[in-house]
């Protein structure tokens, strides 16, 4: 990315124990947070929302990359990665 080497972190193989054949192609995200970037490949953008996201005391054993939760507009609930964590 613009001439710079960025660190890359497949989401898949972070949130996933089971082995899956891999698309061929793959967005990305470049996350960046203060000077460092990283590139997180992602399996699909589905698209964006407005949510509010609740901070809430992680049970036992959950990764540290999970920040929060919230419910989606369908009521379904959804983890919320915290991008620092991350990288």
């Amino acid at each position: 990315v613009r001439e710079q080497v960025v660190p890359t972190v497949h989401l898949r193989e972070l949130v996933s124990s089971r082995s899956r054949p891999l698309p061929v192609s793959r967005p990305t995200i470049i996350l960046e947070i203060g000077d460092r970037r990283t590139a997180l490949v992602v399996d699909a953008l589905l698209g964006q929302q407005d949510i509010v996201v609740e901070p809430f005391d992680a049970p036992r054993g959950m990764p540290p990359y999970v920040g929060g939760a919230t419910i989606l507009a369908d009521g379904a609930p959804a983890l919320i990665l915290d991008a620092a964590a991350l990288i």
